[in-house]
């Protein structure tokens, strides 16, 4: 561009001198009554038809559009027109300006402030308006007194413009092309203000002003289009490069639930709340002006740092030209930020080969709202799930959305602070395929991950910074728009930043077991390690030498007695034949003399090499003072004496303390290097451009797309390749075989461990010598018992197998010598009342007849049961009676009845002559009589050979017809003392109980996520039980220990006293109970996982298949089974034990199905009727229903078989298992050709 002469540029200058003068003589002619001709660069005023706005939201434009909800629209769009400006601006004016002085700059905009004062007519308000928009446009190279008289006549424009004549006028297109300008003007104010901020430091003060008298200029433009607009339609927008306006006005009926639309540049959506919440404001002011602006760019980033991104907007109520003050509404006010909508969102692509993924997000502030958009290749359905610090499985939300105005909303999901309410932290979001609806069955195959986060911002004017404070980010918004719902009205803005993708390191392991799909990144993983490894040995060799040469030498010529020290390092450099052979001889001189010359030489290694480093420490008697200089010379010895000296280096110890140098290995340096490349890696994957999905379709069409045929010849290959044979859709098959395979493999690896370890626990508890002991113990005690039938018979016994087996040669144990007999032996005796027993109510059949409830005696005797004796002493406690409270007793069941842990207690004593006397004073003083229902005889026993206890219970019951009738009861426990197998048995345990934790945890996260639908699988329910199983026999381990160390404590305490064992009994039995139990359901779950084999599956299938068969035969046997066992309990039970009872009758008859006959006893009883049923019974049972019923099953079996050989042509799972470990253990299988080949195909194409 040529710049015109130094006379062109003063003729401009001077001409802009002479502006205000030329403004004063204008012609006064007014404006044309129609508006200017519609042009791209012009003013268009378009009106609509007016009607009643909707109640309800409408669909939200797009940030292009403009559209009102059923507003009368009358739109003015305007530019700056090229050729409406004086000629002062036609030649370059911006030559004149740029290169002028500030003080010509000045004089031109005074005069024209001063000059616009007093114009009235419309003619020179629009020339002015012109020339002041030419200005404006070049504000950055102004001076700040300049920059405030431009937007003063800018204010004051507006103000001549209010007070015009023509104000009144029915025209209101008259004022148009002058609001417009001056709209215009102040755009350009505003752009130029922006473009000067990056070049210019303007003062905060300053910037301030500018600001202010901005907005103030913006509010007078407002004002006039609002007067010029009392009788014209009732909404106008204007639009320019940086802002928008709109000016509408209203009353009571229509302000609710309106809204209002700015288009670009900034686009703006308003929408006000129901009647309800403006009733107070419309009440004092039935006719409101609304006014909103829309602005580009942030007015206000001068004063707070906050980085407000896309429009800002400003929502303004008057009336009668005062403004109204709205805040704290009942309801909130909806206001809609556009951003910018090419914005790049660099969305993370996920392949969704399952049915769920999880995405990982760090939350580092709780004020902002998290936008999570999901958005599929193809419509899909979703749930998501949030949790905090776990994978999630509740406060789910569905995508898409029912109900959206736009296509953004479907698959987005705004997160506000309420909803994480667990702090800042990770949280995780879990996307679930909903395959139940339509739609959802097919999954995509990419899937579009963006996570953001947005806060709504009102700017407070008071302390001028951007506050948060009644505005809260809506559910509408998007990764484009913000929705803000805030309870007053003022300068709305919202921020918006995309939060980085989290990337896991410890997903490294899964990442190699997946190479083959990404063998980019783990090869380059892989190659960089690989490197790394070798470059370290390099590097730890070279250090570990360069460790031999790093030494501090002491000279050998040194003195002595030397006080003073010097550490003098040498370098030798680098370039070629620096090193030297010859003897160097070296001499220090400082301000207080000299050194003597020393030779610097090192007889363990070789110095002065190139690039080496060789340090020595020279000694003098004196100080040397402050050193100055030194003198270095050598022989010229040897095969290369030449020697280049890079560095000489002479530190005083006295000063310096520590070495010159600090060593930084190759090790070092390069773990620092690996370390930073990893870093730098792992940023890059976090903020990653991912390429769009569209381009991802794109590779993917092309690379199912080949170029040419299969078969076909390559030019650039003179080798021809024959068309592959396989079918493509057999590979996916065969790696979900081998997926399923590997999963297989070690579930049942897991659970194998888990059955050993079981039971090895379970066996390391028990002892293999508790039969034998059992046995001593009963051989010895029950010789004779079973004689017992009369109260006589019990003392005979008692002295010839009872004492003799109880009391051995060795005091305090039995006989046999290796049990010792822990505590007293106890005799408890229940009675009954002796008037019960003979009352005259009750009839013979009635006193005869078994109850399972004793009435039992509870009376205090004296000696032979008779009245009691005040003065009683310690031998007449035998006929007192002592509950089981006291006794620390518990219930027995017999044979019987149930008694209870009281009675009246005998104890014998420790010692064989002891208990003679006693037995002899029971049977003298007739303390068993005819009263006595039971009689117990308890102690315990403890073999220290076998770590074993024997708690010992013989049994005496009455059945109310005077006989007595044995049993005895032996039950082992397992002593706390240390065994051989101790430590293993702990270790055992202590390994089973882990993995019953981590099974535990496994299953509780399980849970939480399926919650309900946890429970309908029968594996999930076998587990819990195997969990609870093993907590509950944990906590029964735990109760037994306990009560062996009370036992053990009151034994110590009083060794005369009997010891009760019966509680531990009773819980260590429960334990070996539910021990077996917890077998079971182990080897069942062992059996499930198994279940894979589809010979395995026959069994089920057929109780599947002949299901109903099988119920209605078991329903008949059933009740065959209850006729016969009451038939033979009624006709047989008074004669036979067998059939004594209805239970024993069921086992009985049950056992002549099992072979096990008892006939002989029947027909001797009746010979006729035994017969017959035991004929009938065998017809019947044995040779009708139960082969009706194996021939239904086998029937069902055989049709299973079949369809097995029918469907097992591929390979299965099994067979794959079993062809592995045949092949890894080196056995050779035969197979047919056909299963061969499909057991190798899957077995070795991976």
């Amino acid at each position: 561009m040529r710049l015109p002469d130094q006379k062109s540029q003063s003729d401009l200058i001077q001409r802009g001198l002479l502006l205000s003068e030329a403004l004063l003589h204008l012609p006064s002619c007014p404006f044309p009554s129609v508006p200017p001709e519609v042009t791209p660069q012009g003013v268009s005023v378009t009106p609509a038809p007016t009607s009643k706005p909707l109640p309800l939201t409408p669909e939200l434009p797009g940030p292009g559009s403009v559209t009102h909800a059923g507003k009368a629209l009358e739109e003015i769009t305007s530019s700056p027109k090229e050729d409406s400006h004086p000629s002062i601006f036609t030649s370059h004016p911006q030559v004149p300006f740029q290169n002028a002085p500030d003080q010509v700059i000045d004089e031109i905009t005074g005069n024209f402030s001063k000059a616009v004062l007093g114009l009235r007519t419309h003619n020179k308000l629009q020339k002015a308006c012109e020339i002041l928009e030419g200005l404006a446009a070049f504000i950055p190279g102004f001076s700040e007194s300049a920059q405030v008289r431009v937007i003063n006549t800018l204010t004051d424009l507006n103000e001549q413009l209010l007070q015009s004549p023509l104000l009144n006028s029915s025209n209101p297109g008259s004022r148009t092309p002058v609001t417009v300008c001056l709209f215009h003007s102040l755009n350009n104010v505003m752009k130029a203000g922006e473009a000067s901020r990056p070049r210019h430091g303007h003062s905060v003060e300053q910037v301030e002003n500018m600001l202010k008298m901005s907005l103030l200029s913006l509010g007078r433009i407002q004002e006039t289009f609002l007067q010029q607009n009392r009788c014209a339609e009732p909404e106008v927008t204007l639009t320019s490069s940086t802002a928008a306006l709109m000016l509408s006005r209203q009353n009571i009926s229509t302000l609710p639930l309106s809204s209002y639309t700015l288009g670009d540049p900034a686009p703006v959506r308003l929408g006000f709340p129901s009647a309800s919440a403006l009733e107070e404001l419309l009440k004092k002011h039935p006719g409101v002006d609304v006014q909103v602006t829309g602005l580009a760019f942030n007015p206000f980033r001068d004063f707070d740092k906050k980085k407000i991104v896309g429009s800002v907007g400003s929502v303004l109520l008057s009336s009668n030209h005062k403004l109204l003050q709205v805040h704290d509404l009942m309801e909130d006010i909806e206001i809609m930020l556009w951003r910018n909508a090419s914005m790049e969102t660099h969305p993370t692509s996920l392949n969704m080969s399952t049915d769920h993924f999880t995405i990982t997000v760090n939350v580092t502030s709780l004020e902002k709202s998290l936008i999570v958009c999901v958005e599929p290749e193809g419509p899909l359905s979703l749930t998501l799930y949030l949790g905090f610090q776990h994978q999630p499985n509740h406060t789910h939300f569905r995508l898409p959305k029912e109900r959206v105005s736009q296509k953004d909303e479907e698959y987005t999901w705004v997160l506000r602070p309420e909803k994480l309410r667990y702090g800042v932290g990770t949280y995780y979001i879990t996307a679930v395929l909903d395959k139940s609806k339509e739609g959802a069955r097919q999954t995509p195959t990419l899937l579009s991950v963006v996570t953001a986060v947005t806060q709504c911002y009102f700017w407070d004017s008071l302390n001028s910074m951007w506050k948060s404070s009644g505005c809260q980010v809506g559910l509408q918004s998007t990764l484009v728009r913000t929705q803000c719902l805030c309870n007053h009205l003022t300068y709305f803005g919202s921020d918006f930043f995309l939060v980085p993708r989290m990337v896991n390191v410890e997903d490294v392991a899964e990442l190699f077991l997946r190479v083959t799909s990404n063998p980019v990144g783990v090869s380059l993983l892989a190659s960089l390690v690989g490197i790394y490894m070798l470059i370290f040995v390099w590097a730890w060799r070279k250090d570990q030498a360069d460790a031999q040469k790093v030494k501090v030498t002491i000279l050998a010529d040194n003195d002595p007695s030397s006080q003073f020290h010097y550490l003098i390092a040498v370098s030798t450099g680098y370039r070629r034949r620096a090193a030297t052979t010859a003897s160097v001889v070296i001499t220090l001189y400082g301000s207080e003399g000299r050194s003597q010359p020393h030779h610097l030489c090192d007889s363990q290694k070789a110095v002065f090499e190139r690039g080496g480093l060789d340090v020595f420490l020279l000694g003098t008697p004196s100080s040397l003072g402050e050193l100055h200089s030194l003198r270095l010379w050598h022989d010229n010895s040897g095969a290369s004496p030449a020697w280049y000296v890079s560095q000489v280096t002479v530190a005083d110890i006295a000063v310096a303390t520590r070495h010159p140098w600090n060593q930084f290995t190759r090790v070092q340096r390069l773990t620092c290097y690996m370390t930073l490349l990893l870093c730098n890696m792992v940023i890059n994957v976090m903020f990653w451009k991912v390429n769009s999905t569209t381009t991802k379709r794109d590779e993917q069409a092309r690379a199912r797309c080949p170029s040419s045929l299969p078969g076909s010849r390559d030019k650039n290959n003179s080798i021809y390749v024959a068309p592959t044979m396989n079918t493509p859709d057999k590979r996916p098959e065969r790696a979900l075989k081998e997926k399923k395979f590997f999963k297989l493999t070690g579930d049942v690896l897991a659970q194998i461990l888990f059955l050993t370890l079981l039971m090895t626990t379970v066996y390391s508890t028990q002892n293999s010598n508790r039969f034998y002991l059992r046995q001593a113990i009963h051989k010895s005690f029950s010789h004779r018992f079973s004689e017992i039938k009369l109260l006589k018979h019990f003392y005979t016994w008692a002295n010839s197998t009872l004492l003799p087996n109880l009391y051995g040669d060795y005091r305090g144990f039995i006989t046999d010598g290796n049990s010792f007999l822990l505590g007293n032996v106890l005799l408890r005796q229940i009675r009954v009342p002796c008037a019960t027993f003979f009352s005259s109510r009750l009839s013979l059949q009635e006193q005869l007849k078994p109850s399972r409830q004793v009435q039992e005696d509870t009376e205090n005797y004296g000696v032979n049961w008779g009245p009691p004796d005040k003065n009683s002493t310690k031998l007449d406690r035998i006929w007192h009676y002592q509950n089981q409270e006291a006794l620390g007793g518990y219930p027995i069941q017999g044979e019987f009845a149930t008694y209870s842990g009281g009675g009246y207690v005998v104890r014998l004593g420790r010692n064989s002559s002891n208990a003679r006397r006693v037995l002899q004073q029971l049977e003298q003083s007739h303390w068993l009589d005819h009263c006595t229902k039971s009689l117990f005889v308890e102690f315990v026993v403890f073999n220290a050979n076998v770590n074993l206890f024997c708690v010992v219970t013989l049994i005496l019951e009455s059945n109310n017809v005077g006989a007595f009738f044995t049993s005895m009861r032996l039950d082992i426990l397992t002593s706390l003392q240390i065994s051989k197998n101790f430590a293993w048995s702990v270790m055992s345990q202590v390994s089973y109980y882990l993995l019953v934790c981590y099974y535990a945890f496994a299953q509780g996260r399980q849970l939480k996520q399926q919650r309900w639908r946890f429970f309908m699988r029968k594996r999930n329910l076998l587990d819990m039980s195997i969990i609870l199983l093993s907590f509950v026999i944990l906590g029964l381990d735990l109760t037994v220990i306990s009560l062996h160390k009370k036992h053990m404590v009151q034994y110590h305490y009083d060794r005369d006293r009997f010891i009760n064992f019966y509680e531990a009994v009773k819980v260590n039995s429960a334990v070996i109970h539910l021990m077996g139990f917890l077998v079971l359901l182990a080897t069942v779950q062992l059996w499930s996982l198994l279940y894979q084999n589809p010979r395995l599956q026959v069994i089920d299938r057929t109780l599947s298949k002949a299901w109903d068969e099988v119920v209605g035969f078991l329903l008949v046997i059933l009740i065959l089974l209850t006729g016969y066992a009451i038939a033979f309990n009624l006709l047989f039970g008074w004669s036979i034990s067998d059939y004594q009872t209805f239970l024993s009758s069921a086992v009985t008859v049950v056992s002549l199905l099992m072979g096990i006959s008892h006939h002989e006893e029947v027909t001797a009883v009746n010979p006729v009727l035994g017969s017959f049923l035991i004929f009938t019974y065998v017809v019947l049972m044995v040779l009708m229903i139960i082969n009706l019923f194996v021939s239904a099953i086998l029937m069902a079996f055989g049709k299973e078989r079949k369809s097995l050989k029918q469907t097992e042509r591929g390979a299965t799972l099994m067979d794959m298992l079993l062809l592995k470990l045949s092949s890894l253990l080196g056995i050779q299988q035969h197979q047919s050709t056909c299963e061969h080949t499909a057991l190798t195909a899957t077995a070795t194409d991976k």
